[in-house]
């Protein structure tokens, strides 16, 4: 078994993507983990199951970033303009690390166009099977297939800094959610305080 563990973490190293922070602190946690485990007097398949799934979370960590890349570059070979592709690889090294990103320049952006071209190809394989035949459909006519899927619902985010309780008070962030579905609604509030200058 450490032999395995050995063998699976030179194969991490060789597939190791640069620019990606998390995935060096992954690969050291299983590195150090894999020296207890191998190295104790005692073996336990617990501890060796927890440490194949941090090696297989490493594993989902780089098809991801793969995925990410081969989706993103694909569109950048026609662009050959230097400052959209950094854009790019901080935008996909950005959304493996946050969980919420910016896309700059919503729409109009290189990140945003790529985002657009795969929802509309995503909607037209999505819609493949409601065509009856589309062989037969003129090419040069639009598509009534939308670019984007029918909204399940609606998400609201604010988010402000005011000055709280009173308006000499230090700014502090709020922020409001609101979700709309069609049978019902969920509003939820996390609102601060000054508590030194009230």
């Amino acid at each position: 078994m450490p032999s395995l563990i050995h063998a699976a973490i030179i194969k991490l190293r060789e597939n190791r993507l640069e620019g990606i922070a998390s995935f060096d602190a992954i690969l050291e946690q299983i590195e150090n983990k894999a020296t207890k485990v191998t190295r104790s007097p005692h073996q336990d398949i617990k501890k060796y199951e927890s440490l194949v799934r941090q090696v297989s979370l490493a594993e989902l960590v780089i098809a991801r970033a793969r995925s990410l890349q081969a989706k993103f570059k694909v569109q950048t070979m026609n662009n050959t303009s230097t400052n959209s592709v950094d854009d790019l690889q901080t935008f996909v090294s950005s959304l493996l690390e946050q969980p919420e990103v910016e896309v700059l320049g919503a729409s109009r952006g290189p990140a945003g166009k790529i985002i657009h071209k795969l929802f509309i190809a995503a909607q037209k394989s999505a819609n493949l099977g409601v065509d009856e035949n589309p062989l037969a459909a003129d090419p040069t006519s639009t598509s009534s297939v939308p670019d984007f899927p029918k909204a399940v619902g609606r998400e609201y985010i604010l988010r402000t800094t005011v000055p709280r309780p009173a308006p000499y008070s230090r700014p502090t962030p709020q922020r409001m959610f609101c979700v709309l579905v069609k049978d019902d609604f969920r509003l939820a509030g996390a609102f601060t305080q000054d508590t030194t200058f009230q």
